[in-house]
């Protein structure tokens, strides 16, 4: 027997077959159409998130670089400060030894606030 919706059959008991075939369910192409716009809704829906990941993954990256700099700045003022006050403490000014101490502390908070927000920062407008 032939396929029942290919149209082979004519005539008007044909007509009348193919009548009650197509009012009981629906033909090929109506399920292929169908499956193929929810084929094409989940592509552009990918399509979506994926762009919207990619311009935040841009933004990450441009804040990251920002915080990774800050850390650098930090660590180029602490070291200087740290290198200036052991030679103050080997010479034995306790004045200027004093007052090192009091930079490099603030220096040192400087530093871990940028580390902080470069290590482990993660903004809720990265996650959707």
């Amino acid at each position: 027997m032939r396929s029942s919706d290919n149209c082979q059959y004519e005539g008007s008991e044909a007509e009348a077959f193919h009548a009650r075939l197509y009012d009981f369910g629906p033909s090929r192409i109506d399920v292929i159409k169908a499956a193929h716009e929810g084929a094409s809704s989940a592509i552009s829906s990918y399509s979506d998130h994926l762009q919207y990941a990619l311009s935040q993954m841009g933004d990450l990256v441009i804040e990251g670089n920002t915080d990774h700099t800050a850390v650098n700045v930090a660590v180029q003022n602490y070291n200087p400060t740290l290198d200036t006050l052991e030679l103050a403490a080997a010479t034995g000014n306790t004045v200027v030894a004093a007052v090192l101490q009091s930079k490099l502390a603030s220096d040192f908070t400087a530093y871990e606030i940028a580390f902080g927000k470069w290590e482990g920062a993660t903004p809720e407008k990265w996650t959707r």
